[in-house]
C-alpha cells in the first residue's frame, strides 16, 4: 500500500509512536492529520510529511487505548519512487 491509497479517516501509525486520523484525501508529499491525544500528550491537527506515516490501522482501532497490534492488521506503506526521491533530497537539506 502507498500513501497516495490513503483516505480521509483513515487511522495511521505515525513514526514515533503515536496514532492520528487522516484529515484530507490530498496527493503529495504532505497529508493533514489528527493526533490523538494519549499518554500524557496533547492532541493536535497539523500536516505532516508522507514518509512519518508507518502504517495504516485497522478501522475499528480505539486510537486512545490502542497499544499493541497483531503482525496481519497492519498495513505497511511504502514511498513510490517520487516520494523517496523528495525525501532524500528534503533530509540532504537538513530537514
Amino acid at each position: 500500500m502507498t500513501h497516495n491509497d490513503l483516505r480521509k479517516g483513515d487511522k495511521v501509525w505515525l513514526r514515533g509512536g503515536r496514532f492520528a486520523i487522516v484529515c484530507d484525501n490530498r496527493k503529495g508529499i504532505h497529508r493533514c492529520v489528527k493526533v490523538a491525544a494519549r499518554d500524557g500528550w496533547h492532541g493536535d491537527i497539523g500536516d505532516v510529511y508522507v514518509w512519518d506515516i508507518v502504517a495504516k490501522l485497522p478501522a475499528d482501532t480505539d486510537l486512545e487505548t490502542a497499544t499493541q497490534f497483531a503482525s496481519g492488521d497492519l498495513e505497511l506503506l511504502t514511498l513510490t519512487p517520487a516520494h523517496e526521491k523528495k525525501r532524500r533530497a528534503i533530509r540532504m537539506w537538513g530537514f
